[in-house]
């Protein structure tokens, strides 16, 4: 700024000398007015180079903003580039697959039929322990196979899982109640499987034991093998080990030698040349007809569907009506079972009836669901049966209303005990009332109450049954 000003001096300086004749303030004011508007043209000039600087400085910052943004820009075209190729490459092999899936479908049908005929055959040739549960899953297998809804994947899926459950078998023990056949009567005796090596069995009161002997039996097909007292204790050690009772230890049992004897497989031809080609071909043409044998059952399977499925629309209005009969039956009977029960929660259990017959007037109710409260119902009430409870209750004596403790032995006896213990009864089903009781029983009910409330250890106890006879 300094530099501009000095000419603008000088030349006012300058002014002054040259004009000597002029008077100083005429000459003064024209040189003062120059010496200002130079000053305003060098300040602009100098704000207009400011400005052009922060110009050049943004214009710079933006280009290096663009050169980092169009490197970025050519890295994620690169990115997507690969992912392009990638993806390419992934359609290209699923359109391969697509192009096989019949093949490979035609190819793994008969494969996992013949999965579950050897798995069949294994179960047949192994210890018979759980027979029924195991050639059921292999029927679920079978049936499974002509379902059209299920594609082979979870086919293939379902064949692994029962293989895997019965190669689990052979790393545990187990042990389950079950009845057989002990000379020419049927028996409760606790099974005992080890592994898959050894299957005896322990009669409830000890008497019998036997393990099963794959060579034995009146065909060689196997049979049970008595045993004698000897090894009886290590059995009944083993089967307590595996309910849990005791600690694990080692454990001894009668076992046997597993020989499992396979077909001699069949002899692999040679081919060559068309030979080898025609017995290929054959094979496809075998697999095939497997696949379409499939293919037949499934389509009539879902004939057999389709018929069962509109002979049922057309009988449903009258199975309907036949259904609410049933059901209106199921819930008298239900009525009058609880009418000839003990009068235990008689309110609710009432309520229950209530509510059933008006969910079963309910139009806007599906049958189905209708039918499920009614079964719950049953269902809760037998329940009843198997369950021994305690409450507090207000009952109207002789006395006046009284606070007692009512008692319930499943449904063989119902009691109750007053508060302060001066007053016992049971229901008695034959007199439709309350009998009092006195001395033993009273204390028999007193101890009852107890154990219910957690404040005295189970015992035997002993209840005034009434006869129940539901008419």
């Amino acid at each position: 700024m300094r530099n501009v000003l000095t000419p603008a001096r000088g030349a006012l300086i300058a002014a002054l000398l040259v004009g000597a004749g002029i008077t100083a303030e005429a000459q003064l004011r024209p040189a003062l007015d120059a010496g200002e508007q130079a000053t305003r043209r060098a300040e602009q000039a100098q704000a207009r180079i400011n400005q052009l600087d922060d110009e050049r400085s943004d214009l710079v910052r933006d280009f290096r903003s663009l050169i980092e943004r169009k490197d970025a820009a050519e890295v994620n075209a690169l990115r997507l580039q690969r992912g392009v190729e990638s993806q390419s490459r992934e359609v290209v092999s699923l359109t391969d697959q697509l192009a096989r899936v019949d093949e490979i479908t035609t190819v793994m049908v008969p494969m996992m039929l013949d999965m579950i005929e050897d798995l069949d055959q294994f179960v047949d040739a192994d210890l018979p322990f759980k027979y029924d549960e195991r050639k059921a899953r292999i029927e679920r297998l079978r049936n499974v196979m002509t379902r059209d809804d299920v594609v082979p994947a979870e086919q293939y899926r379902l064949i692994i899982d029962a293989y895997q459950t019965e190669l689990d078998a052979g790393n545990t023990v187990d042990t389950w109640s079950e009845e057989v056949m002990i000379n020419g009567l049927p028996t409760d005796v606790d099974m005992f499987r080890y592994g898959r090596v050894s299957l005896v069995y322990l009669s409830r009161d000890n008497r019998h034991a036997a393990r099963w002997d794959r060579a034995g039996g009146e065909k060689g097909n196997g049979g049970w093998v008595e045993l004698g007292a000897d090894e009886r204790e290590d059995i009944k050690l083993s089967i307590r080990v595996a309910k849990e009772l005791v600690q694990p230890t080692i454990l001894t049992g009668p076992f046997q030698r597993l020989s499992v004897s396979a077909p001699a497989p069949a002899p692999v031809p040679r081919r060559e040349g068309l030979a080898g080609e025609y017995q290929s071909t054959l094979q496809v043409v075998e697999n095939l007809g497997i696949f379409a044998d499939q293919q037949e059952r499934i389509i009539q399977n879902q004939a057999n569907t389709i018929a069962s499925l509109e002979e049922q629309i057309a009988d449903a209005p009258g199975r309907a009506n036949e259904m609410l009969g049933i059901m209106e039956t199921m819930i008298n009977d239900l009525e009058t079972f609880i009418n000839a029960d003990l009068p235990f929660h008689i309110e609710d259990r009432q309520q229950r009836i209530a509510d059933l017959r008006t969910a079963l007037a309910r139009a806007d109710l599906p049958i189905s669901e209708q039918y499920r409260l009614i079964i719950e119902a049953y269902q809760d009430e037998m329940g009843y049966g198997s369950v021994q409870e305690t409450w507090d209750a207000e009952l109207q004596l002789e006395s006046g209303p009284t606070q007692v403790k009512m008692y319930r032995y499943g449904r063989a006896a119902l009691v109750y005990l007053s508060l302060d213990r001066s007053e016992a009864a049971r229901w008695s089903r034959e007199d439709g009332a309350w009998v009092p009781v006195d001395g033993t029983m009273r204390a028999d009910i007193i101890k009852a109450t107890k154990i219910a409330d957690g404040v005295a250890q189970q015992t035997v106890l002993y209840a005034p049954v009434t006869k129940f006879s539901a008419q």
